[in-house]
């Protein structure tokens, strides 16, 4: 997802793993402690915002793809975000 690295302080951090099955494409996204609120934003519209550009792009391959913001190694916080796309 080269949408993603552009707005990281640490592209160099990005991991993203593509897993698929009989319920469309996931992908899990990592990046650094410091961009993860980047990838987020506030009230979560960079994520928003990144689903919906996933979600133009799945359907034009007729895909569901499922996007998930992985915690951080060393983060405090107990969740993770996902955005799916129908």
């Amino acid at each position: 997802m080269t949408i993603v690295q552009p707005i990281l302080k640490e592209p160099d951090q990005l991991v993203i793993e593509e897993t698929t099955d009989a319920m469309g494409i996931l992908l899990s996204v990592r990046v650094s402690k410091n961009d993860m609120g980047t990838c987020v934003g506030k009230d979560g519209k960079m994520a928003q915002s990144i689903r919906h550009i996933v979600q133009v792009y799945g359907g034009q391959r007729k895909a569901r793809v499922s996007v998930r913001f992985l915690e951080p190694l060393g983060s405090t916080h107990i969740t993770n975000i996902t955005a799916s796309t129908p």
